[in-house]
């Protein structure tokens, strides 16, 4: 019985930031509908706020079921990562609208290299599926500024090393503990 009003209390603030998360993401869409790059940035600030908070719930209690790890590492995990590269993105985005900013390609390196030490440390944490969603982004970063309407060599150089960096890191941090996991079955 005591377990049960656990999960239903832990099941509540997930339950909440879900629907935060929802209300953000289509507030953050009306922003970019309208044109506002300071509202934008705000809104997914915030977005990222929550989706962290969701995150760790979810690493800090055990799923009942694979469904659900699925769902709480899988479908947030992939939303976390998407939403710090948007975010990070953004940042470059408003600085630019601001008149604050470094030459592009400058500016995209410290915001590309900030986005591949996040996916390091989500690495070091061993959680994949926001890993895999950096790299995937920093990837289609690498190859959306290495063709089409704006071209920036040294921007898709750099999203494209970030990437395999962050590929690079997982592959090298699941190593030991799979071996680990062999030796003891």
């Amino acid at each position: 019985m005591q377990a049960q009003v656990t999960n239903q209390r832990s099941a509540l603030p997930a339950a909440v930031l879900t629907a935060a998360s929802m209300l953000l993401n289509a507030a953050w869409l009306w922003a970019v509908q309208l044109g506002s790059v300071p509202a934008s940035l705000g809104v997914m600030v915030a977005l990222l706020a929550v989706l962290c908070r969701i995150f760790q719930l979810s690493k800090t209690h055990a799923p009942r079921s694979r469904a659900e790890a699925l769902l709480s590492d899988g479908m947030f995990g992939l939303y976390l990562g998407w939403i710090c590269v948007a975010t990070l993105a953004n940042v470059a985005a408003v600085l630019a609208w601001a008149g604050l900013v470094l030459p592009a390609e400058p500016a995209s390196v410290v915001v590309l290299c900030v986005a591949a030490l996040v996916g390091i440390s989500l690495a070091f944490r061993r959680s994949w599926a926001p890993l895999l969603s950096i790299a995937w982004g920093l990837a289609w970063i690498a190859v959306a500024r290495s063709s089409g309407p704006l071209v920036l060599p040294m921007t898709a150089l750099t999203a494209g090393t970030a990437a395999a960096a962050v590929v690079a890191a997982g592959l090298l941090l699941a190593g030991p503990r799979t071996l680990h996991r062999t030796e003891h079955a």
